[in-house]
């Protein structure tokens, strides 16, 4: 009889509420699914599916059902490899799975072969390098109302670091854009009408060294801040588009990106390349201005700190404007993806 009551009294309770984050996680994460066959098409139960997450190592493991099929659910944005293994027969790798948030990945049949040695069958982007390398270039499609360069935002949940290489030629490419002439050409004529810069002097060859100094900044800036110095210093140079979660929140991770980015091992680090590449640019600047208008270093330093402070405003207006009126924004930069 007390049993029972006791049945009783639990089965009046109410179900516990179900965490409202769960349920959003659940319905933003994705699945993948698959099925293993033998070489005559006969389903494989019983093997051992293990999905591992190349950026972190993270592994996880599946058994296949009496229908050959298997699922991973949970699976957060990322690149993966899943190796196939069955009693009897040989292991398959396949690598380059570039899942994304919200879907369910297909996987092609994996058929195995009774042998000795490992097939490798490449899906979709091959390598770690590769994926970075078709991002990269989806990124320098996007452009600030269609017009001004925005190179150095990623869209993407989780996308692949860049080389030391990748990072200096993202700098050259950007350096060297069309509007970049345009943009240094206005800037000096501004400079000129308001008479910046005495030591140059007026007339076309007072335009002309202006001209020179003001591109000569946008190399310095580009080249050292955003290529060199975050390719010593291990760092990357993109801001990592955040889009979700409470305004409060997105403002301060926008802010944040003032002093911190994320190093090339995917975690977060003090924005030591920002700081040291603004400095270094600064320096370089102030070095070719005319004897007279040159600014002692403390004061060059001073103009630093507080430039790299404003990088706020621009950190903002990425995380809350620029994707809506970006071109290419939306593009994953994956290639071979089934």
């Amino acid at each position: 009889m007390h049993a029972q009551a006791v049945l009783k009294a639990d089965a009046s309770l109410p179900e516990a509420p179900v965490p409202q984050a769960s349920v959003e996680s659940q319905v933003a994460s994705s699945m993948l699914t698959g099925t293993v066959a033998d070489g005559e098409g006969a389903m494989i139960q019983g093997a051992t599916i293990t999905l591992e997450n190349v950026a972190t190592h993270d592994k996880r493991t599946a058994l296949t059902d009496g229908s050959g099929s298997f699922t991973f659910s949970a699976v957060g944005p990322g690149l993966y490899a899943a190796t196939i293994a069955a009693r009897g027969f040989q292991p398959v790798v396949k690598t380059g799975i570039s899942v994304h948030t919200g879907e369910t990945y297909q996987l092609s049949q994996t058929t195995m072969q009774v042998a000795t040695a490992t097939t490798t069958v490449q899906v979709g982007v091959q390598t770690q390098y590769e994926l970075a390398e078709a991002q990269l270039k989806a990124e320098e499609k996007q452009r600030f109302l269609w017009v001004v360069p925005n190179f150095y935002v990623s869209y993407l949940p989780n996308p692949a670091s860049l080389t030391a290489g990748q990072k200096m030629r993202l700098a050259l490419h950007a350096a060297v854009d069309p509007y970049q002439f345009i943009n240094t050409g206005i800037n000096a004529g501004w400079d000129q009408a308001r008479n910046n810069y005495p030591g140059y002097g007026q007339g076309a060859a007072g335009y002309a060294r202006r001209y020179g100094a003001d591109y000569g900044d946008v190399v310095s800036g580009t080249i050292v801040g955003s290529g060199l110095m975050p390719a010593l210093l291990h760092q990357d140079p993109r801001y990592f588009y955040k889009g979700t979660g409470s305004i409060p929140s997105r403002i301060g991770y926008a802010l944040l990106a003032i002093v911190r980015t994320k190093g090339d091992n995917g975690k977060w680090q003090p924005n030591y390349s920002g700081l040291l590449g603004n400095l270094a640019s600064g320096l370089i600047a102030n070095s070719y201005l005319p004897t007279g208008d040159r600014k002692a270093v403390g004061n060059v330093i001073g103009v630093t700190f507080q430039g790299f402070a404003l990088r706020g405003i621009g950190t903002l207006e990425e995380e809350f404007l620029a994707r809506w009126v970006t071109t290419h924004a939306r593009d994953k930069g994956t290639i071979g993806h089934q």
